[in-house]
């Protein structure tokens, strides 16, 4: 909620924040790769300061005022670096409900292995209230088989998944996506 200067390292926010662990920050102006990624080392009501100075200027004045979303969560599923990713790849029979998990370097540019991959049929799944980030590869995210069917992903947030989402619309159906916030994110693609 306040203007933040490039090199500042105490950010001004309307909600507080734990005092450890992974923000991002949105970009103010039309350039994504100005979006960036800080850890916290003190939080109050008021304030965030992160250990390293911000690379670029961001607005905290309406209507350009940057989001600050916290990416850090206590059950993390991850690949092991930036150039060995892991997937999750969900069949058609799946049962599935993650809450409140981190989702770290996962995905490919190949089709299921592409991040998070949703192929349930019968089954069911929800991904609610995660943080997914830093998926690597620029087809990595998240994606629907043919035919993939009731699935939620709510109240999440995203940032650098560079695949964004792809939803078979065609053939997929009793799916819902909604309330997620997405920083420095591909795109979303309902026609895949």
């Amino acid at each position: 909620n306040t203007d933040e200067a490039a090199g500042q390292t105490v950010l001004g926010v309307t909600a507080q924040f734990p005092a450890t662990g992974e923000i991002a920050i949105a970009t103010t102006t039309r350039t994504n790769g100005q979006s960036e990624q800080r850890t916290i080392s003190t939080a109050d009501a008021t304030t965030v300061t992160v250990t390293a100075g911000l690379t670029n200027a961001h607005s905290g004045t309406s209507p350009t005022q940057a989001e600050v979303i916290y990416l850090t969560r206590n059950s993390v599923i991850q690949g092991e670096s930036d150039s060995l990713q892991g997937f999750i790849r969900f069949a058609a029979t799946a049962n599935y409900v993650f809450d409140y998990v981190e989702f770290y370097r996962l995905g490919s540019n190949t089709e299921t292995q592409r991040g998070v991959d949703v192929l349930t049929t019968t089954g069911s799944g929800t991904i609610s209230n995660s943080a997914l980030h830093n998926f690597p590869v620029a087809g990595a995210g998240i994606s629907t088989g043919t035919n993939a069917n009731n699935f939620t992903l709510t109240n999440n947030v995203m940032y650098n998944v560079l695949g964004g989402f792809k939803v078979n619309t065609t053939t997929s159906s009793n799916w819902s996506i909604d309330g997620n916030t997405c920083i420095f994110c591909g795109w979303f693609d309902p026609t895949v």
